[in-house]
């Protein structure tokens, strides 16, 4: 189901999911007691005020948000869309790359929204009541609990786990200080997974000091739940890009060449070598594509008698993998897979310097690294 989208003059799309109607009632249900002022203020109208309450602090979160995105598109990135969920929100922007000090000040730029809205909300309190004093005021009450709830909203998200901005700040600092990157995610993902352990503990602590379980301590529990378990899961989803980082940087083209044969489909048969060669049939096209590569099916092989296999093209045996591009025998690592990424086809005719062709490459093998799996290469 798609989500509602809105576009705003010199912003990204922005995403809304249902999942935000469920922030605006969870956070107003949190928020409805302490506005209650007997004799002055009922629970009826302090529900509405912190309905009002709810809706600016996800205004709150899009302006949390577009500070992601202005701070990426200063450095060159590509930003998709913002989208506003249960969790808050998120910024999805693309980068070929970013040094780890653009990663800093994009990770930054979202909490120093937040805290210059609290700025700003008490400056506007002091003009109003002399710094907020006076408490029986609905205005004052609204801009009091948005200013506070932004400040935990700030605090919250510099917390150094990932996905949080302060875990994406951390983890750009630990790049600059070891100089690898997957170690500085590695690093920074098991902090936030004793961090997701502690969000959960606290309120249980709480809870057992007071000796009674009330409805807000049960939101608050069920939110830290909800938290924790973003933070658990993003520590996991980081540590396993952290161990594909390490085998992107360890790849390289040597390693998964194929140095047999590069054969035409009209060849005989009786050219094929089970060394491991590969078919081409020439079809120049977009993205530096060659060719088509074919390789021979074994069932069809075995069929084609002996006598015959100087005169059955290779053609006749054989089934398509895919276009076939060219890559340099000198790429690695991330070099390699950006060329890959960018000119993608099923096989690359590995060439040195000068041109020569030196044999083949398959991106399912080079698929199969970064997962750390065997590849399954057709076999003949």
């Amino acid at each position: 189901m798609p989500h509602p989208t809105l576009q705003l003059p010199g912003l990204p799309p922005i995403r809304v999911s249902l999942g935000t109607v469920a922030t605006v009632l969870i956070l107003g249900a949190m928020i409805q007691p302490s506005l209650v002022v007997p004799g002055e203020r009922s629970s009826a109208q302090a529900a509405l005020l912190a309905g009002i309450i709810a809706v600016l602090m996800i205004l709150c979160v899009l302006a949390h948000e577009i500070a992601h995105a202005v701070a990426a598109r200063s450095f060159g990135a590509q930003v998709d869309h913002i989208a506003l969920t249960l969790w808050g929100g998120h910024t999805q922007y693309r980068a070929e790359a970013l040094r780890p000090g653009a990663s800093i000040v994009i990770s930054l730029a979202g909490p120093a929204a937040n805290f210059l809205i609290v700025a700003l909300i008490r400056a506007g309190l002091a003009v109003l009541d002399g710094g907020g004093s006076g408490g029986g005021s609905d205005l004052v009450a609204v801009l009091g609990a948005t200013a506070w709830l932004n400040l935990a909203l700030g605090v919250f998200n510099l917390l150094p786990g990932l996905p949080m901005d302060g875990g994406r700040a951390l983890e750009g600092i630990l790049a600059l200080v070891f100089r690898d990157r997957a170690r500085a995610t590695v690093v920074t993902a098991w902090l936030g997974r004793f961090i997701a352990i502690a969000v959960i503990a606290l309120p249980l602590v709480s809870i057992n000091r007071r000796g009674h379980l009330d409805t807000a301590s049960l939101l608050v529990l069920l939110w830290a739940v909800l938290i924790a378990g973003l933070l658990w899961q993003g520590a996991g989803s980081a540590l396993q890009q952290a161990r594909m980082d390490q085998r992107a940087d360890s790849l390289n083209v040597r390693t998964l060449l194929h140095p047999g044969p590069i054969l035409s489909p009209d060849e005989p048969v009786s050219a094929w070598s089970p060394a491991g060669g590969i078919v081409i049939d020439p079809q120049h096209g977009p993205r530096g594509r060659i060719g088509i590569a074919l390789f021979p099916q074994p069932d069809a092989l075995r069929a084609v008698p002996d006598t015959e296999q100087q005169h059955t093209p290779l053609s006749a045996v054989c089934a398509p993998l895919g276009s076939a591009g060219t890559i340099s025998v000198d790429r690695t690592g991330r070099r390699m897979i950006t060329h890959m990424l960018s000119y993608p086809h099923a096989a690359y005719i590995v060439v040195d310097e000068q041109g020569a062709t030196l044999g083949h490459l398959l991106t399912a093998d080079a698929n199969a690294a970064l997962r750390g799996t065997r590849s399954v290469r057709p076999h003949a």
